[in-house]
């Protein structure tokens, strides 16, 4: 049918037809072609260009509405075919010659680079031209965000494509450029989520599009492996599984292995660490891989040898570097204290990687543990906890050591930082701190809100409710605090301190003899309690009971007061 249009029109216009006459008959010939243009076959899809660019050609009126809406119609067509670059870049540049306010052909422009993933400096010039032109749109966002990638500015390319995807939704390029720049910072429980949503909008996956499936996939797998937990290592041989030709693929073979051990299964995971090393021993994933088991399994001599084989290949991994630096950390104390060994390896892991979290974490515990050096260590943590906002172990250890340097201020900057953020029920660590702050530093209504806001993220803490009692105790909420010492008695029995804190409270609220049982339930358990011993015998004074003539008294307390009262 194209052909016989084609034929028809050739006919009419030796045949001297009038210039609109043709002008109908090529747009009749793109409403014939139009239909599901992207499966045309090539000879086709070519007479429907051949019939775009004829129709431009024959509008009578130019500029104008009609031609204007052909011209987009035809590069919309044309952006549906990845190997027509060079013809959508010429329509597009003509149509911005005779439309120049109209932001359409770029935006479409720019959208095709980010599909087809073309970052030559040509296209960043586009972005940058679509900004000027329109500062919210939305491809020229996703575009700078792109740019920002290139040159590693990370939490910027994140912002801009962020934003820019508010816009444009449904674009698995820009998708899978948030989820790189998310990795590249540690975000990976965020990856995956883009790379979910870069899947769910990528197209039927043939030819490029498959291309661009399977590595949205393998960094899909790769974050999924960073979590390191069992349900991300199965989701993540799930994606494996997904990906063409991964079986013969060694690095994705090294990610199966990684995510076996995740699972826990380490004989599956070996046996793709010896296949990978007999058939590819320059492979530095395969060492890694070998490294990696071995120091799940604590056999650290071996590790040391494996990750140091990995690291002769590929130097400039600091995933390598910490895990040699961890494995001097537990092989002995001669190690850990070697600087040549452990803070070597930390340091350049650091440096490699200055978004890497956990190093300067393992930074702080050298430069605290081995080296004595709080201030540096302090540093560390404080960096640790900036870059995870998550890792409370960085977050607790900067705010103890501000406060044990005396800067308090550093400390609450910190908690206050991050309960401004948290949602109901997280950040328990911080809460608890600053509710323990408030406590020492008499500010006890404080130290209540605090206190409640850390047991809602964690009801079975006795500590929690411990401190919670003493805070109600400082407020002079006295039946609150009972409550509360009560509670953490229950959760742990063996703490004295607690039950001597609600006998106290009894005594204050004038309980006496409820205090009374309390003393002696301590007493039962430790004898020379001395806090439970003066408690009881302040209450039998109180009660008028503790006489020397009491009999029942003098048997009970004989044998501890018998030096006092002879």
């Amino acid at each position: 049918a194209a052909e016989l249009w084609q034929k028809l029109i050739e006919v009419k216009k030796e045949g001297g037809a009038e210039k609109a006459e043709l002008h109908q008959l090529w747009k009749r010939m793109i409403q014939l072609l139009g239909d599901n243009v992207q499966y045309q076959d090539n000879k086709t899809a070519q007479l429907l260009f051949n019939a775009y660019e004829e129709a431009l050609n024959s509008t009578n009126t130019v500029p104008s509405e009609d031609h204007r809406n052909l011209y987009k119609d035809f590069i919309q067509c044309l952006s549906k075919f990845p190997h027509e670059a060079a013809r959508l870049e010429k329509a597009c540049d003509d149509m911005m010659a005779l439309y120049p306010t109209v932001s359409y052909p770029l935006e479409v422009l720019c959208l095709y680079f980010i599909q087809s993933g073309t970052l030559s400096e040509e296209a960043l010039q586009y972005f940058s031209k679509l900004l000027e032109m329109d500062s919210s749109s939305g491809p020229g966002i996703i575009g700078f965000g792109i740019k920002c990638l290139q040159e590693k500015k990370y939490n910027e390319a994140i912002k801009s494509l962020t934003e820019g995807l508010q816009k444009v939704s449904q674009c698995p390029g820009a998708w899978h450029y948030l989820a790189e720049a998310q990795m590249k910072v540690h975000k990976h429980r965020d990856a995956v989520l883009s790379c979910n949503q870069a899947l769910k909008n990528l197209e039927t996956p043939e030819g490029h599009s498959l291309q661009r499936k399977n590595l949205i996939l393998q960094l899909k797998a790769e974050a999924l492996i960073k979590i390191a937990d069992a349900g991300a290592a199965e989701e993540a041989i799930n994606a494996l599984e997904q990906i063409v030709g991964a079986s013969s693929d060694p690095v994705l073979l090294a990610f199966r292995g990684r995510a076996y051990l995740n699972k826990g299964l380490v004989d599956e995971a070996s046996k793709i660490s010896q296949e990978l090393l007999l058939s590819y021993p320059d492979l530095a994933e395969a060492h890694a891989l070998e490294g990696f088991i071995h120091y799940s399994q604590k056999k650290y001599e071996q590790a040391e040898r494996s990750f140091k084989n990995a690291i002769e290949r590929r130097a400039e991994i600091a995933e390598y570097h910490q895990y040699l630096g961890l494995t001097y950390w537990f092989m002995s104390d001669e190690t850990k204290r070697d600087k040549g060994k452990t803070l070597t390896h930390f340091l350049k892991a650091a440096k490699l990687d200055s978004f890497l979290g956990s190093a300067f974490c393992y930074l702080g515990n050298y430069y605290r543990d081995v080296a004595g050096d709080k201030s540096r260590a302090r540093g560390c943590y404080k960096k640790a906890f900036e870059l995870d906002g998550t890792d409370e172990e960085s977050g607790t250890a900067a705010v103890d050591l501000s406060v044990e340097l005396g800067d308090t201020g550093t400390a609450l900057s910190i908690l206050n930082e991050v309960t401004g953020k948290a949602n109901a029920g997280a950040a328990k660590w911080a809460w608890l701190h600053r509710g323990l702050y408030y406590l020492r530093t008499g500010q006890p209504s404080k130290a209540v809100a605090d206190l409640q806001a850390a047991l809602r993220a964690d009801r079975t803490d006795p500590n929690c409710w411990e401190s919670l009692g003493e805070a109600y105790v400082s407020r002079g909420s006295h039946a609150a605090a009972l409550k509360s010492f009560r509670k953490a008695s229950e959760l742990n029995p063996d703490h004295v301190y607690s039950i001597y804190r609600a006998a106290a409270v009894e005594q204050i609220l004038g309980k006496y003899e409820n205090a009374i049982v309390t003393y002696q339930q301590i007493l039962e358990k430790t004898e020379e309690y001395v806090p439970a011993l003066k408690g009881n015998m302040s209450v039998f004074s109180i009660l008028g009971f503790f006489t020397l003539s009491n009999a029942v008294v003098l048997q009970f307390y004989g044998g501890v007061f018998g030096v006092w009262y002879r």
